[in-house]
C-alpha cells in the first residue's frame, strides 16, 4: 500500500487522502481487507506552508502479507487573501485622497496596505483613474502578498463663491 502525494492550501480543507493498492487478487479491492488502511499526515488545516510526510498504518487481512510503500508528501502552499475595496465612485477636483473615502482597502488577515497614487494626493480631473494597492500580510510565510485596483472618476468640483454683504 503506498501513500500518493497531495497539496493543500494554508487554511484549505484536506484534500482526500489516497493510497494505491497493488498485489490484490480474485476481485478483491482495499474495501475487502479485514482492516482498513489509514492514511495521515501529522498536518492539520493551518499548519505552516511546507511539507509533511503522509503515511499508510493499520491495514490487515489474514489473506494477504501487508507492506506499507515509502511515505509521500503532503505540499502546504502559501494561501492568497482576498482583498475588499468598493470602487470609491467620484472625487471633486482639489480634493486629496483619503484612507475615509478613497483608500479603504480591507483583507481578513492582519498587513501593511501600500496604495498608488498614495494618501494626500491630488489627482488631475479625468475619468477611470486607476487606485491600486499591494498587501503585504504579517504572516509572510503562510499568505502571499497580493493587488487590487478600483477606478476612480475625479470630476469638475462645484464653485464656492463668497462675497462680503452689502
Amino acid at each position: 500500500i503506498t501513500p500518493v502525494d497531495a497539496q493543500k492550501v494554508f487554511g484549505e480543507p484536506f484534500p482526500p487522502l489516497t493510497a494505491t493498492f497493488t498485489g490484490l487478487v480474485n476481485g478483491d479491492t482495499e474495501s475487502d481487507l479485514a482492516t482498513p488502511a489509514i492514511i495521515s499526515t501529522p498536518a492539520g488545516q493551518f499548519s505552516d506552508v511546507g511539507t509533511y510526510d503522509i503515511t499508510v498504518t493499520g491495514a490487515s487481512d489474514p489473506n494477504y502479507n501487508i507492506t506499507p510503500g515509502p511515505n509521500a508528501i503532503l505540499t502546504i502552499t502559501e494561501a492568497s487573501p482576498a482583498i475588499t475595496w468598493n470602487s470609491p465612485g467620484q472625487l471633486a477636483f482639489n480634493t486629496p485622497l483619503n484612507t475615509t473615502d478613497h483608500l479603504t482597502a480591507t483583507a481578513a488577515v492582519p498587513g501593511t496596505f501600500i496604495y498608488t497614487p498614495p494618501h494626500g494626493i491630488i489627482l488631475p480631473l479625468g475619468d477611470n483613474q486607476i487606485l491600486s494597492v499591494v498587501f503585504t500580510p504579517d504572516d509572510t510565510l503562510n499568505y502571499d502578498a497580493v493587488n487590487a485596483m478600483v477606478m476612480l472618476d475625479v470630476v469638475k468640483a462645484d464653485p464656492v463663491i463668497s462675497w462680503p454683504p452689502p
